[in-house]
């Protein structure tokens, strides 16, 4: 008898190693899922671009994305300050402005929430940033190139009203992505979409971290997990930014508690 249960707790004990080991699609939750609950882990509060790089003495604006029951939040009311303000200012309205080079993080506090960006400050160029042939307006002065970026002048832009961010080769739109290893990469792609539920292609998308020091993401969204925590990922193209995906790094062993009876 006691070699049965011997062998009873042996097979519960493989059973537990069985359902606790690393799954190799990580996805928690989708957006059509029912009864998938919202993890509040971290902050909802995600700076737009979560990653900046300046020449002294030039200027860019970020934004708020304020993430309020699965719904995304622009611009809400925000406090702007600079770690080293020696290095960059930013006003009360986003705007950041580079002054000597180096690497500082701007903070935002919205609703209670804090983010946190990172600001590359380079040496200004020497070489001459004009066109060597200036595009005659139809008035007949010297016009500008449109800003591929401004919905008003990219067609693309114009049409896109929401982005979709999931993992490649996945077709679960997660809310939250889990990874159980540091160092570890996942390729992410961005979808944008149009009033009809149509892909538009050929859209350029800018990627951000809330927290680099857990989670970086490239040009190409790829994520790589740096330290245990937890930091949100987004993409955004004009004006328009997608789903928020909370990224989870967990590093960690799994450990057997195998007791034997006698």
């Amino acid at each position: 008898m006691s070699g049965n249960r011997l062998a009873l707790s042996l097979l519960a004990s493989m059973l537990v190693l069985s359902a606790c080991s690393n799954n190799d699609n990580p996805i928690l939750g989708g957006t059509n899922a029912v009864g998938v609950e919202n993890n509040n882990q971290g902050s909802p509060l995600v700076i737009d671009p979560g990653t900046l790089s300046l020449e002294v003495g030039k200027s860019q604006k970020v934004a708020t994305l304020f993430n309020q029951d699965g719904t995304i939040k622009r611009d809400l009311p925000t406090t702007w300050s600079s770690l080293d303000q020696s290095i960059v200012t930013v006003d009360a309205q986003g705007n950041v402005t580079a002054l000597r080079p180096g690497n500082v993080r701007i903070k935002a506090v919205t609703l209670n929430n804090e983010a946190t960006a990172l600001v590359t400050v380079t040496p200004a160029s020497t070489t001459s940033t004009s066109s060597p042939n200036p595009t005659p307006s139809a008035s007949g002065g010297l016009g500008t190139i449109a800003n591929p970026d401004d919905p008003s002048a990219n067609p693309l832009l114009a049409k896109l009203r929401s982005i979709v961010v999931r993992p490649e080769n996945e077709s679960v739109q997660p809310t939250m992505f889990k990874f159980s290893r540091l160092n570890e990469t996942r390729k992410f792609i961005a979808e944008g979409l149009d009033s009809e539920g149509q892909k538009i292609d050929t859209l350029t998308f800018t990627w951000s971290s809330s927290d680099e020091n857990i989670a970086t993401v490239n040009s190409t969204g790829v994520v790589t997990a740096k330290a245990t925590g937890t930091s949100n990922l987004i993409a955004s193209a004009g004006n328009v930014s997608s789903n928020i995906v909370q990224v989870v790094v967990q590093e960690g062993t799994i450990r057997a508690h195998i007791r034997f009876t006698e």
